[in-house]
C-alpha cells in the first residue's frame, strides 16, 4: 500500500510531463511520427497512450486548482487591503480641511519650516488631536520631547496643497517668524 501511495506522488509530481509527452505522441503529424519511429507504437497503445493523457491532465488540474486558487485568493487580499489604505487615507486628507485654528497653525509651522515633524510634549492637545485624526504619527522619544511625524502621503498632500495652508502673504509676514518661536516654546510646555 505504502508502494501506491508512493507511485502516486510520483505521478502527481510529474503528471503535467506525462500529459504533454502523451499528446505529443498522439497529435505528432504521422510523417514526423515514421521519421521518429514512434508510428507503430502510437498504433498499438493508442487507447492506453490516451488514458495516460486523460489521467495526466486530470491529476495536473487537482494541482493546478489550489494553486491557482491560492494565487487568486493572495491576489483580492492585497487588492482589499490596498483599497482599504487608500480610503484610510482618503479620509485623513479630507481631514485637514476641517481642523481647528491651533492645529492649522501646527501645519503652517512645519511647511514654513520645511520640517516633516515637530517635537512637542506627549500631552500636547494639538499634537493629541492631530495624532488621533490620523495626521500625524506619534515618534519615541521623551515625554516631554516626542516627536510628531507627518506620514508620507499627508505631507506630500500638504506639499501640493502648501498655498491652502500657507498662504504667500503669509510666508513673506515677519510676524510669523515671532508667531513660530512663541508656537514652539508653548508646544513643550502644554
Amino acid at each position: 500500500m505504502d508502494s501506491f501511495f508512493r507511485f502516486l506522488e510520483f505521478l502527481a509530481a510529474y503528471a503535467f510531463a506525462f500529459a504533454i509527452t502523451a499528446a505529443v505522441v498522439l497529435f505528432l503529424p504521422d510523417s514526423a511520427s515514421d521519421y521518429m519511429g514512434l508510428s507503430e507504437t502510437r498504433a498499438a497503445y493508442k487507447g492506453a497512450i490516451w488514458v495516460v493523457l486523460i489521467l495526466s491532465l486530470a491529476v495536473s488540474m487537482t494541482k493546478a486548482v489550489p494553486m491557482t486558487a491560492g494565487w487568486i485568493s493572495t491576489f483580492v487580499r492585497r487588492e482589499r487591503t490596498k483599497r482599504r489604505i487608500l480610503q484610510n487615507e482618503r479620509m485623513v486628507i479630507k481631514r485637514l480641511y476641517s481642523l481647528d485654528n491651533s492645529e492649522r497653525f501646527w501645519i503652517k509651522a512645519c511647511l514654513y519650516e520645511g520640517v516633516q515633524s515637530i517635537p512637542a510634549s506627549e500631552g500636547n492637545r494639538v499634537a493629541q488631536s492631530l495624532h488621533w485624526k490620523g495626521i500625524v504619527i506619534q515618534g519615541h522619544g521623551h515625554a516631554l520631547d516626542m516627536p510628531f511625524h507627518f506620514p508620507e502621503f499627508v505631507w506630500e498632500h500638504l506639499q501640493t496643497h502648501r498655498r491652502h495652508f500657507l498662504s504667500e502673504v503669509e510666508e513673506i509676514d515677519p510676524n510669523l517668524k515671532h508667531e513660530i518661536e512663541s508656537f514652539h516654546q508653548r508646544i513643550h510646555r502644554s
